[in-house]
């Protein structure tokens, strides 16, 4: 998280992610969105816990994704959920036939 900043400064348009696991992963994506990063990822595969300092287990991915954009919403971010824009905005052309 230090390093957004000094990425932003010394590689211009360059494109930020959050990629945090385990408990404490709410928190870590609340900073990312907090400090400007521009892609979040959230996913059970990484974490178990809902909260950190509870004992809520995730019971599906949707929870943990709808919870993470209604974050960045209420924070004044943009909630890119097409497919075709976020590629181009990464730079990514598909793989396979849409």
């Amino acid at each position: 998280m230090t390093c957004i900043n000094m990425i932003r400064e010394n590689i211009p348009k360059s494109i930020i992610g959050v990629y945090p696991g385990g408990p404490n992963w709410l928190p870590m994506i609340t900073l990312g969105i907090l400090m400007g990063a521009d892609i979040v990822r959230v996913g059970v595969e990484d974490c178990s816990w809902m909260y950190p300092h509870r004992d809520d287990l995730i019971k599906k991915n949707s929870e943990v994704v709808k919870l993470t954009a209604d974050l960045a919403r209420m924070h004044g971010r943009r909630v890119i959920a097409d497919a075709k824009e976020a590629r181009e905005i990464l730079g990514m052309k598909p793989t396979s036939k849409l």
